[in-house]
């Protein structure tokens, strides 16, 4: 019998106006229409038979993700493309459940013709045993799995073992990926606490390089939550302790040109002193490679 290798799994974003709930999920196209619905109720907190479908294809009018025979439809049926969203509304009535707190509107996201619509004090949401939160701690979900918290750790401590193993140290000749011609010098390695969470884990490790060719994102420099868009100002290479606050809303952890500098997860990183520059000119960048 031949081999046939599995369908990869694509990378989507899932929101849901009517329970405020937007983050990226992992689909895979070899799903029927109603598995996809089925895991999306614990997400969403909406039964699959109240959820209604739409998919956001940039550049791409909407399309509705429905079918006769929900059991029976792949999604591979539809476009599914990596950096989509899809977007799903309760097709309930909106006075038969609960509103959240800020969202400015009942049921529907906002819709509602331009008639005014009562928000529940958030106290007295918080209250309620018959809400979407009410749920999501009964089933403890998201921020109320107790099991968060220490997943994160063990992530954490995980690529700081791996950067140990690996010898990954400021100084070294590195390469980005096992199979890639994106080489340079680490110039830091440490938390950078102004980038967000990469590899769905927020704070940790991160690797900063020295790119040999121009194909970078930065100059050295990350910018400040809230700061301006201007580069940094000069900073010394990091050494493992964070650096001083440049100037223009940016913060500098080691100097090189523009846009030869980039930050990485250690995962990404392999380092000796094979990785020396190559006279290939610049390659074209991973594009699933987690770097900022």
């Amino acid at each position: 019998m031949a081999y046939h290798p599995p369908t990869p799994d694509i990378p989507l974003t899932i929101s849901s106006p009517s329970t405020s709930v937007r983050g990226e999920r992992r689909l895979n196209p070899s799903w029927p229409l109603a598995t996809l619905k089925r895991k999306l109720e614990p997400i969403t907190g909406l039964p699959p038979s109240a959820q209604s479908l739409t998919l956001h294809v940039p550049g791409q009018p909407p399309l509705p993700l429905a079918a006769a025979d929900e059991e029976d439809t792949l999604l591979s049926s539809f476009p599914l493309t990596r950096g989509a969203e899809i977007e799903v509304r309760d097709t309930r009535p909106p006075g038969s459940f609960v509103a959240i707190p800020g969202t400015g509107s009942v049921g529907d996201g906002g819709e509602g013709g331009g008639v005014d619509k009562y928000e529940m004090p958030l106290e007295e949401y918080e209250a309620r045993g018959d809400s979407v939160l009410a749920w999501k701690k009964k089933a403890q979900l998201g921020r109320f799995d107790p099991s968060t918290p220490e997943v994160e750790r063990k992530k954490i401590e995980g690529m700081w073992s791996l950067l140990k193993e690996r010898g990954v140290s400021v100084g070294k000749r590195a390469q980005l990926g096992e199979d890639s011609a994106r080489r340079g010098v680490v110039r830091w390695v440490g938390e950078v606490p102004e980038l967000p969470g990469g590899g769905g884990v927020k704070g940790g490790p991160w690797v900063g390089v020295e790119l040999d060719e121009p194909g970078g994102r930065n100059d050295g420099s990350v910018a400040v939550p809230g700061g301006g868009k201007e580069n940094g100002g000069e900073g010394e290479e990091g050494k493992g302790k964070g650096e001083g606050e440049g100037k223009g809303g940016r913060k500098r952890y080691f100097s090189c040109g523009a846009n030869r500098g980039v930050f990485v997860r250690p995962e990404r990183v392999f380092v000796g002193e094979e990785f020396g520059a190559l006279d290939l000119g610049l390659e074209g960048e991973d594009e699933d490679m987690e770097e900022i």
